[in-house]
């Protein structure tokens, strides 16, 4: 009888239309903090619209007005199963560390059309290969979305998903094998300079892993000495969505591609956003002491589309009183 109402509920749920895709393991009582409903799946909307020009002048004009302390911070990542054990600890680590981190409220996975994500709960099996992993805390912060593509997660994907969804809430796109620390709480605070058109690209440091193991002494991006080469490594990039449909249009690109963060941050600039890189102050880990890869991935900051960011403090503003107006007028060149 019980499982008759369940049922009776969810076919109610779809038929008044509040569900936009497709319900599983539904709980009633079990919600996540502010409006994600746990147990739901919801579609990478195809709707771009910008209503920016509709803003508050001040939040368009000046980033340190923009009160942060009372929006939601959201992570959007996609999980892979990796074909390599070691590499698939690292991902977990990292995954748990985030799940972990009070200063993130909710994590958004956007994955491929699959079967699996009706799974009761989805991602069983992640104890099954990492005992410690929290599960629990991870399915309170889980906000599922399904891709429109069925391979890597698309940064369009994951830019529409936030631009129709999180609007004015703090949101970060990154790799799965990154995690932030304690230092993430910069982010929220009203020192932060984090706007509508001010975005943080942040390098990566080098973490130990799983098992303790220490990181590569070189891998540590949030460095750079004039006159050589900086490459950026930015590989969490932290925006305040709605993003330009402009931006949307014109990243359609896998996630791990060789430069897309560089690729990225050039049509950030072009859009009149500006990209800083306070990562002496936000630490960014990156676990990756396997050096195993997946697959090989295209180079997609070519023909001089690539830009970075310098590794910078929080507090000193670089790049921080960048006209908007001229980032407007770069836009339409």
């Amino acid at each position: 009888m019980r499982r008759i109402l369940r049922w009776r509920r969810i076919a109610f749920i779809a038929i008044a239309g509040l569900v936009p895709t497709f319900v599983f393991w539904f709980r009633e009582a079990d919600e996540t903090k502010g409006r994600f409903r746990r147990g739901v799946v919801l579609d990478v909307t195809a709707d771009l619209y910008d209503d920016r020009s509709a803003l508050p002048e001040n939040q368009i004009l000046k980033g340190k007005s923009y009160a942060k302390g009372s929006h939601a911070f959201h992570l959007i990542t996609q999980w892979y199963l990796p074909s390599n054990h070691t590499r698939t600890l690292e991902l977990l680590h990292a995954l748990s560390l985030n799940v972990l981190n009070p200063h993130i409220d909710h994590i958004h996975l956007i994955q491929p059309p699959s079967p699996s994500l009706m799974d009761d709960p989805p991602f069983r099996y992640f104890t099954d290969i990492m005992p410690s992993f929290p599960f629990e805390a991870f399915l309170t912060k889980l906000v599922l979305v399904r891709a429109s593509s069925a391979d890597r997660l698309l940064a369009s994907d994951a830019f529409r998903h936030a631009s129709a969804r999180l609007r004015g809430d703090i949101v970060a796109l990154a790799n799965l094998d990154v995690y932030f620390d304690d230092s993430l709480r910069l982010v929220k605070s009203l020192d932060a300079d984090l706007s509508f058109h001010i975005a943080y690209f942040l390098s990566r440091r080098g973490a130990p892993g799983p098992d303790g193991s220490l990181p590569d002494p070189d891998d540590n991006e949030c460095r750079w000495t004039p006159g050589v080469a900086f490459r950026g490594s930015h590989d969490a990039i932290v925006f305040v969505p709605p993003l330009p449909p402009s931006v949307i249009a014109t990243t359609n690109i896998e996630l791990g591609s060789w430069g897309i963060e560089n690729r990225i941050l050039w049509e950030f600039e072009r859009a009149g956003i500006v990209g800083r890189n306070p990562c002496v102050d936000v630490k960014l880990w990156h676990v990756h002491g396997s050096g195993f890869k997946s697959k090989e991935m295209p180079v997609v900051n070519t023909g001089g589309k690539s830009s970075v960011a310098f590794p910078d403090t929080m507090m000193s503003g670089l790049k921080a009183d960048y006209p908007w107006e001229v980032g407007r007028a770069r836009a339409v060149q």
